[in-house]
């Protein structure tokens, strides 16, 4: 659960994910928040477990960006990975579309809305154009 909290006290939930069943108000099974981060915008994204168990057939840990409007998310890395398809050969960078990442610990943004992802012992950059690039060894 995401909640968003106004410097006023007030607060709500944007974000609700229930993993039980894979069947939940977030739309997408998520299996839990490994990073999180708001963007220039605002706009909240979190790294998690993707479970696409029915649609495709695998799981990753992807980069989600919030919909708090409709309490969805809406994946931006790994949307066209394809059913069956072995991670370990598929490219870890390119087209966000098509980029993955294995062991997330930390999402940031900077001003003009490259984000940075701390990707088990490297440093993955996503530019405002959606290209994925592992930008430290």
């Amino acid at each position: 659960t995401i909640w968003r909290i106004k410097p006023t006290g007030e607060y709500r939930r944007v974000f609700y994910a229930w993993k039980l069943g894979r069947n939940n108000p977030a739309k997408v099974g998520v299996d839990g928040i490994r990073a999180f981060g708001l963007d220039p915008q605002g706009r909240i994204h979190i790294v998690s477990l993707l479970m696409l168990f029915e649609r495709r057939g695998w799981d990753a840990l992807q980069l989600l960006r919030v919909d708090e409007a409709a309490n969805a998310v809406v994946p931006i890395t790994g949307t066209k990975i394809r059913n069956g398809t072995f991670l370990r050969e598929h490219p870890k960078d390119g087209p966000a579309a098509l980029a993955w990442f294995e062991g997330t610990r930390s999402l940031c943004f900077s001003p003009d809305g490259t984000a940075f992802v701390n990707d088990d012992v490297l440093i993955r950059r996503i530019d405002p154009k959606g290209q994925v690039t592992t930008w430290v060894f």
